[in-house]
C-alpha cells in the first residue's frame, strides 16, 4: 500500500533530520531565531522510531493472523523475516566489526566505541539491553541496531502468540502491554542511578507500547464492524494527540526523551497519534500527501538509509571535530546515505527479497497487502 510506504517515508525522514539537522549544529554556526527554531524541529525526529515500532507491529501482525492456520506457519514467517533483514545487517556488522578494524585499526577505537571489545550484544540482537542497562553506552557507526534489536526481539516471540491467543485475548494484552511501557517507564525514571532517559527509551519492555498499538490495530481490522469505529474516531483521536504534541513542543525548549515527561507519557501519546495515522493511510481515500512519490521512495529504501546513515553522520561529526559547514554537513550526509541505500538495496537486499517469493506465507487472504 503506497500510503504506508509514504509513512515509512516520514519516519525515516524524521531519523534523518534528528541525527542530520541536530548533528549540524546550526545555532552554533548561523546563529538566528531561524537556526534555533530549526534545530527544535529537528530534535522532533527521535519520534521516526515509534511511527516505525508501531507500523511494524501492524504490517506483522496483520500478516501473522491471516497466515495463522497455514501449514509452515513457523517456518515461513522466520525465513521471509531472515530474508528480509538479515543480509544486510549482517553485512554492516561485518564490515564494521570485521572489516573497518583492519583497514582502519587506528580509527577503529573512534569508530566503533565499546563494541569494539563487546561485540556479542550486535551478534545476538542485543544492544538495546546493554544499552539501557549502561553496559555499552557508546556503539560507535552501530549504535543505530538497537531500534533493530526491539523488532528481533518482537519477530521472535509474538508469532507464538498471534497464533494461539484468540482477537479478544489478543487486544487485551496489547492494552496491558501498552499500560505495562508506560508504568514501567515512570518508574524507571524514578529509580536512582537508573533514572537516566537511555534506559527507559530503550528497553524492550519499556517501548513495546508503540508495537502493541500497531499490533492491537492489525486484530481490530479483522473484524469489520470494529474496524468502521476506529476509522470514525481515527480523524477526532488525531486531532487530539497532534494538537496535544504541538502544544507540547511549543511549551518547551525542545521536546526529546532527556525530559521526564516526554520519556515517559510522550511515548504514549506519540503511539496513539501514530496508531491513528495508520488508521488514515488504511483508508478507502487516504490523504494525499502520504501517496507522495518522495515519500514512498523514502520507504521503499527506509531499511537501507535507516542502516547506513548513522555510520555517515557518527563518521562526519567524528572526523568533522564539529567544525563542519551545516550545508555541507547536511547535504553530504543525505546524499552519501542515500547513495549507499541504493546501492545496497539493489545488490544486496533486492536478491534475496526476490527468494523470499519461494516462502510465501501460505495464507488465503492477506487483507494489509492488497
Amino acid at each position: 500500500m503506497p500510503a504506508l510506504d509514504g509513512l515509512r517515508g516520514v519516519a525515516i525522514a524524521l531519523v534523518l533530520a534528528i541525527h542530520f539537522g541536530v548533528g549540524a549544529a546550526l545555532p552554533q554556526h548561523w546563529p538566528g531565531v531561524v537556526s534555533v527554531w530549526l534545530e527544535r524541529l529537528c530534535y522532533v525526529g527521535w519520534s521516526g522510531v515509534d511511527l516505525f515500532f508501531v507500523l511494524s507491529g501492524f504490517l506483522i501482525t496483520s500478516i501473522l493472523l491471516a497466515s495463522a492456520t497455514a501449514p509452515g506457519y513457523y517456518q515461513r514467517f522466520y525465513s521471509r523475516r531472515a530474508l528480509r533483514i538479515f543480509p544486510l545487517y549482517f553485512v554492516a556488522l561485518g564490515l564494521g566489526l570485521i572489516v573497518l578494524p583492519r583497514v582502519l585499526p587506528s580509527q577503529a577505537p573512534a569508530l566503533l566505541g565499546e563494541v569494539l571489545h563487546h561485540q556479542l550484544w550486535l551478534w545476538t540482537y542485543t544492544l538495546n539491553v546493554a544499552n539501557a542497562l549502561g553496559w555499552v553506552v557508546n556503539a560507535g557507526v552501530l549504535g543505530q541496531m538497537w531500534s533493530l534489536a526491539i523488532e528481533e526481539q518482537f519477530y521472535a516471540v509474538w508469532p507464538l502468540v498471534a497464533r494461539h491467543l484468540a482477537a479478544r485475548r489478543l487486544l487485551l494484552l496489547c492494552g496491558v502491554l501498552a499500560v505495562m511501557a508506560l508504568a514501567l517507564r515512570v518508574a524507571w525514571i524514578r529509580v536512582g542511578d537508573l533514572g537516566a532517559w537511555p534506559g527507559p527509551y530503550r528497553f524492550t519492555l519499556t517501548r513495546v507500547d508503540a508495537l502493541a498499538a500497531g499490533a492491537a490495530l492489525a486484530v481490530l481490522r479483522q473484524d469489520p464492524a470494529a474496524w468502521a469505529r476506529v476509522a470514525s474516531w481515527a480523524r477526532v483521536g488525531l486531532a487530539v494527540t497532534g494538537g496535544t504534541l504541538v502544544v507540547w513542543f511549543l511549551a518547551v525548549p525542545r521536546f526529546y526523551p532527556d525530559q521526564p515527561g516526554v520519556v515517559t507519557v510522550g511515548h504514549s501519546l506519540l503511539a496513539l497519534a501514530f496508531s491513528c495515522l495508520v488508521v488514515r493511510a488504511l483508508g478507502e481515500a487516504p490523504p494525499r500527501w502520504m501517496c507522495g512519490r518522495v515519500l514512498t521512495t523514502l520507504g521503499k529504501y527506509s531499511y537501507g538509509i535507516y542502516v547506513w546513515h548513522w555510520p555517515v553522520q557518527f563518521s562526519f561529526v567524528t572526523f568533522g571535530k564539529g567544525q563542519m559547514n551545516p550545508a555541507v554537513f547536511i547535504g553530504g550526509g543525505l546524499v552519501a546515505t542515500c547513495a549507499l541505500a541504493l546501492v545496497s538495496y539493489h545488490l544486496l537486499e533486492a536478491p534475496f527479497l526476490r527468494l523470499k517469493d519461494r516462502v510465501g506465507y501460505g495464507a488465503k487472504r492477506l487483507p494489509v497487502l492488497v
